[in-house]
Parts: structure tokens; C-alpha cells; sequence
């Protein structure tokens, strides 16, 4: 059995680059990696302020 890359796989499934089906994937993952990324920036920022308020933790 041939093993075959990520990009032989979608080459074959959704077409070559520039193909309206593979564009459309493609864009697709591009939004959901920047929603994802997007997601974990509040969080970070949520854990900073409350390391801002009270640095070493003391109540």
C-alpha cells in the first residue's frame, strides 16, 4: 500500500490549487484556524488581568 501526503490526498479528492472546490477548502480552513486562534486571545488576556490584579496570587 502507497502512502501518499496530505497534499497528494487533497489534490485528489478536492482538486489542484486554483480549483473552485479546493479554493473553497482551502478558505475554509484558513477561517477556522483564525476563529480557533481568535478563541484562545480573551483567554489569555482573562488569565493576565487576573495575574495583573493580584501577582502572587495573595487574596
Amino acid at each position: 500500500m502507497e502512502t501518499k501526503s496530505w497534499k497528494e490526498i487533497k489534490d485528489s479528492v478536492y482538486g489542484k490549487k486554483g480549483t473552485d472546490r479546493r479554493d473553497a477548502l482551502d478558505s475554509d480552513f484558513e477561517s477556522l484556524k483564525i476563529r480557533s486562534l481568535s478563541r484562545m486571545i480573551p483567554k489569555k488576556k482573562t488569565e493576565i488581568n487576573k495575574l495583573g490584579a493580584n501577582p502572587q496570587g495573595i487574596n
